[in-house]
């Protein structure tokens, strides 16, 4: 594989040095260099460019925000920054930007060529499935990414957001899917799932944050599904900030079909970052009138502080055909659009799972079929998928707690 690279670079010096790297490598060929900002976005739709090398004194000092704007209109180019600061803060903060890889200035040719291969390697596998045709689910090929927030405490959105990833997954062996917990103050979805508290969120809090890192932070559930669950201890999990739960947000959507955060009552700052940035967000009610005030309020603060583009949606839990508030009330009183998969009251046959912690031991039945309806309705099961092709292989060196172990 040879890495086509456009250099985004001010400096002549510095420019004159990559290039000459570049040539005596063979893993990478120079195919243009820009000087400013407006170029650098004619230049990188060019055919052939896989990566773009940014100097950090590009634009001013103003490369990280010239990341922003690529990843957003060019989100399959890998990007490299060439920087002479590689401290953790700038580690971090390259990474939230978009960039694949930092290389010190002056740049070592085993640096550049190491971080413009992983870079290139990562481009070359996701351009694949933004060029087809619909891409993954209709957005240009990234994994669909749902946010659940709880209209108020005790709705059941935990609950909703571990079985619709197992819904997903259990649709196709080859889709991937992954929840994660946000409800920083009290989310439990690692007891839910029945995990060992090995992995967690709290690994991604210390040092510079990598794709990699992230990969290795995340617990595997025997059925295949990947979590992304809370540090046992919860002022621990409240010093992860929205800057890093975007980036981790934005990197697992690249690696999975599926991505599916609890958020909680969605009142928090890293809430409302995974509501900006999801692609479909979901207000969990139940048939109660302080459900519909929670629901309502929670949708007007979001509005309120722009933190929504798109729309939001309203799900209905535990519905019952003999209850005061139905469907017909709760789309007149609702702000959000109620879906029309409402899930069923079933305690008995969420029982032996919440009991055991094996989710699995739901049977077969009304309760299991609205959640694979809703999984429709809120586009995690599209019409057409495909498998995607990962950068490397997910950490699975830790031992998948066994029914037995789970119950203990």
């Amino acid at each position: 594989m040879t890495a086509g690279v456009l250099l985004a670079v001010g400096e002549e010096a510095l420019a004159r040095q990559i290039e000459g790297l570049a040539q005596r490598s063979g893993a990478m060929v120079v195919t243009d260099r820009v000087a400013a900002p407006d170029a650098l976005l004619r230049a990188v739709m060019a055919p052939g460019v896989d990566v773009v090398v940014l100097d950090g004194a590009f634009a001013g000092g103003g490369a990280l925000e010239v990341a922003r704007e690529l990843t957003s209109l060019v989100p399959e180019i890998g990007l490299v920054l060439a920087a002479a600061d590689r401290g953790d803060g700038l580690l971090a903060a390259a990474l939230h930007a978009g960039f694949r890889g930092v290389v010190g200035v002056p740049v070592t040719a085993r640096d550049l060529t190491a971080a413009v291969v992983a870079a290139a390697s990562w481009a070359q596998t996701v351009r694949p499935r933004l060029a087809a045709p619909g891409g993954v689910d209709g957005r240009r090929g990234l994994g669909a990414t749902l946010a659940l927030a709880g209209a108020k405490g005790g709705t059941g959105t935990t609950t909703l957001a571990v079985h619709l990833g197992l819904a997903v997954a259990a649709a196709s062996p080859s889709r991937s899917v992954c929840v994660v917990d946000l409800d920083l103050p009290a989310g439990d979805l690692r007891g839910l799932l029945g995990l060992p508290d090995l992995r967690s969120l709290g690994d991604l809090l210390d040092g510079p944050l990598t794709p990699e890192r992230i990969d290795d932070g995340l617990a595997l559930h025997p059925s295949g599904l990947r979590a992304l669950v809370l540090p046992g201890d919860p002022d621990r999990a409240e010093r992860a900030g929205p800057e890093l739960v975007r980036a981790v947000l934005g990197h697992l959507r690249t690696r999975f079909d599926a991505v599916v955060a609890d958020l909680g009552r969605g009142t928090t700052a890293v809430a409302q970052v995974a509501a900006e940035v999801a692609d479909r967000v979901a207000v969990v009610v139940t048939p109660d009138v302080p459900a519909v005030r929670g629901a309502n309020r929670l949708v007007a603060r979001w509005g309120a502080r722009g933190v929504r583009a798109g729309p939001v949606v309203a799900v209905l839990n535990r519905a019952t055909r003999d209850g005061d508030v139905q469907p017909a009330f709760l789309s007149q009183a609702l702000s959000a659009p109620l879906l029309g998969a409402a899930i069923p009251a079933d305690t008995r046959a969420l029982a032996t799972a919440a009991n055991t912690g094996v989710t699995d031991h739901v049977p077969p039945g009304p309760w299991r079929q609205a959640v694979a309806r809703l999984a429709g309705d809120l586009e995690l099961l599209p019409q057409q998928r495909r498998t995607r092709a990962p950068r490397r292989p997910l950490p699975a060196d830790d031992p998948v707690p066994t029914e037995a172990q789970t119950r203990a």
